[in-house]
């Protein structure tokens, strides 16, 4: 037995050294344009009438990345995400016309409250980041990775634009927002004396999101908006081995 046990660390050090299996530390640096779900609103709109969103979402993160064998590695990140809605379009309330606001639930400091729109909003979240990746080892330096990563984002801030005021209204609800699936491509490039550092650009492809709704909206939180695909967004990450 001593002999297998000893065989067998002996087998896991080569093999190790053989394909140069490195953990490393990542800081990345993210923008995607998201499609949100399409649904229907009932607040100022009998019957309920349908709305859609986009948007753009930043994202700054760490992350700590275990290779678990020469071409595959799993990863554990937290961050800061920006996550916003810059596009509305909403059919209904009077006239029934296309709108390119929502209709908020906002008391104005001369208690005005009612025709209260917004076209703007943003979330702001942390991030938790879990994800794996596999990389095409082909030369020593350059080579493609493909990945895919799950985010679950919690809202401690809150933004709206309120159109007829000109000015942000801003809210902190602290609450878990949703999550988010993501699928990426990218170019792992080496370099520095020793090939320590790294930049790895990546195009990423939203798959699956999912997200609570808002109240400021007059909508139930624990309501989803579900969305497959509907998106593109770009990554940037420098990494050093350790």
């Amino acid at each position: 037995m001593k002999h297998y046990v000893i065989l067998t660390l002996l087998l896991i050090f080569n093999l190790n050294v053989f394909a140069q299996i490195k953990n490393s530390f990542e800081i990345n640096f993210g923008t995607i344009y998201q499609v949100q779900a399409k649904y229907k609103t009932t607040y100022n709109s009998l019957p309920p009438a349908p709305i859609t969103m986009s948007g753009f979402s930043n994202s700054i993160s760490a992350t700590a990345k275990k290779a678990i064998s020469k071409n595959t590695a799993i990863y554990l990140g937290l961050g800061y995400q920006f996550l916003g809605i810059n596009k509305i379009r909403f059919k209904g309330g009077i006239g029934n016309d296309v709108k390119k606001s929502r209709f908020i639930d906002y008391t104005a400091p001369d208690g005005t409250k009612l025709g209260t729109n917004t076209d703007n909003y943003k979330y702001h979240n942390t991030s938790l980041t879990v994800g794996g990746s596999y990389t095409f080892t082909k030369n020593s330096k350059l080579n493609k990775i493909v990945g895919a990563d799950l985010i679950l984002l919690k809202t401690y801030k809150q933004s709206y634009f309120i159109n007829i005021y000109d000015e942000n209204f801003n809210l902190n609800n602290s609450r878990f927002l949703g999550y988010v699936f993501n699928s990426y491509i990218g170019f792992n490039q080496q370099f520095g004396n020793k090939n320590n550092y790294y930049i790895l650009p990546k195009l990423i492809l939203p798959i699956y999101q999912n997200l609570n709704r808002d109240i400021i909206f007059k909508e139930i939180e624990n309501e989803k908006m579900k969305k497959i695909l509907g998106g593109l967004g770009i990554n940037f990450t420098i990494g050093r081995f350790i």
